[in-house]
């Protein structure tokens, strides 16, 4: 059998056929066996029924032939030894995963969430270059204010998309621009001159910085072919349209979480949990330092957050899959021991039900990943009006789904399996003591008694 996928599985059937050695060196499982069997014989004694016996015989044969051991081989190669039931278990969840994965999205293993972060770095570009920052923002207040104020009719859309374009057709050519910082600080010269040069600038700051040079190199290698050049236009309109819309860094998702928080005060009783200062120097003091250490703190929070929890989701949650079945593929030999005895064979399929869930984490998360994947590329940089392009934690509320995926896998499989086994329980033995809600229906409809 080839079920040999990744080293997690490969250290789970070494670790569970070294467990499955061990209790069978000590003859735990030929213990477990003849105990259930001597219990069913007497049971039979006392009883008088010899059918719960056969069927125990039965379920112990079938039983005893699935935690056999098997060669799991791979490349042709002979590998390790395990369990034939958690190797054909781990041979099934194997090819419904990955023929779903790639029907989903085939290359999410590559790149999860790759759209998300893309859209996020477009949210959060700007022009870095101080000089041509403070004369851009001069310039709209200046020159595209005024030029927009003074049409008789409502501007050009292209004036949203960039209003230093050409296309924009602002009267430019009627005011006066003083040039704000750099070199040429305090020169007059028209707003349209001083357009067409401050566009050149941040197209010039687009090719040569590193920051935007990274994010029109993911556009290009997302969509899988292409260029660099081949955004550029599009993105240089997009940092515009950011200093245009919102000129401080800070403004977005989290400036609102912020403001709505309101600021942190030493003197507020509402957030203090320690005694009231004893003068009032020192309650300035306490205030202001902590007003000051709560700012630093919250903007460093704010600044790593999403870079932190891209991290821990993409690199850490595909080794956390990894983990969780080296663990349940090497314990497999404790729920054998268990499906030994006399009416305990569904422990296989609870072991089953949550080993298929785990299984199918890489499932759910396709299928977010899908949500966005499968957009161009030139999507991330989204139009004037979409307030999802100025967020710097765009992606964090889908990545954080990547979190519940596990619960809400559970949860589908224990619904299917649910689902599944409605028409087999009447025919299910009851349990022991019997259904006391169920006898008193039989009862009442005129059946046999509760004796």
């Amino acid at each position: 059998m080839e079920a040999i996928d990744t080293v997690y599985e490969y250290a789970g059937y070494q670790a569970a056929m070294a467990l499955h050695q061990t209790l069978a060196g000590l003859a735990v499982p030929l213990i477990i066996a003849l105990a259930g069997l001597a219990w069913r014989f007497m049971r039979v004694a006392e009883d008088g029924l010899a059918r719960p016996l056969a069927i125990y015989v039965l379920s112990l044969i079938l039983t005893w032939w699935l935690l056999s051991p098997v060669d799991v081989v791979a490349d042709g190669r002979a590998k390790v030894r395990a369990p034939r039931f958690v190797v054909a278990l781990t041979s099934a969840g194997d090819v419904f995963s990955r023929r779903a994965t790639r029907a989903l999205n085939e290359g999410f293993l590559r790149r999860p969430f790759e759209w998300e972060r893309i859209a996020a770095m477009c949210g959060l570009a700007r022009v870095f270059t101080a000089d041509t920052k403070e004369n851009l923002r001069a310039f709209f207040k200046v020159c595209t204010r005024p030029a927009i104020a003074g049409l008789s009719e409502p501007p050009h859309p292209y004036v949203e998309e960039n209003p230093l374009g050409i296309e924009a057709e602002l009267p430019y050519h009627r005011y006066t621009f003083t040039w704000r910082a750099g070199s040429r600080r305090g020169q007059h010269v028209g707003c349209e001159t001083a357009r067409a040069e401050l566009l050149a600038a941040v197209d010039a700051e687009v090719r040569g910085s590193p920051y935007h040079r990274e994010v029109m190199n993911a556009m290009a290698q997302y969509e899988g072919r292409g260029t660099e050049e081949r955004f550029r236009k599009f993105y240089v309109n997009q940092v515009i349209r950011n200093e245009w819309n919102h000129p401080a860094s800070d403004e977005g998702e989290m400036a609102g979480v912020r403001a709505a928080v309101g600021r942190y005060e030493f003197l507020d009783p509402a957030r203090t949990t320690v005694r009231d200062p004893e003068t009032l120097t020192q309650a300035l003091a306490l205030n202001t330092g902590a007003a000051f250490y709560s700012a630093v703190l919250q903007a460093g929070s704010d600044s790593v957050n999403p870079k932190q929890k891209y991290y821990l989701i993409t690199t850490l949650g595909p080794e956390l899959y990894g983990l969780f079945l080296l663990l349940l593929i090497a314990l497999f030999p404790i729920a054998g021991l268990w499906a030994l005895l006399p009416g305990k064979w569904t422990a296989l399929v609870h072991f089953s039900k949550v080993f298929l869930s785990v299984k199918l984490w890489p499932v759910g998360w396709a299928i977010l990943s899908a949500l966005t994947d499968r957009r161009p590329a030139l999507e991330a940089i989204v139009g004037p009006g979409q307030p999802i392009a100025h967020t710097g934690n765009l992606f964090i509320g889908i990545a954080m789904m990547y979190f519940i995926v596990p619960a809400l896998s559970f949860a589908a499989v224990n619904i299917a399996t649910a689902a599944a086994s409605m028409p087999f329980r009447e025919a299910m033995a009851p349990t022991a003591g019997g259904n006391p809600v169920r006898d008193l229906a039989r009862v009442g409809a005129g059946g046999s008694s509760l004796s």
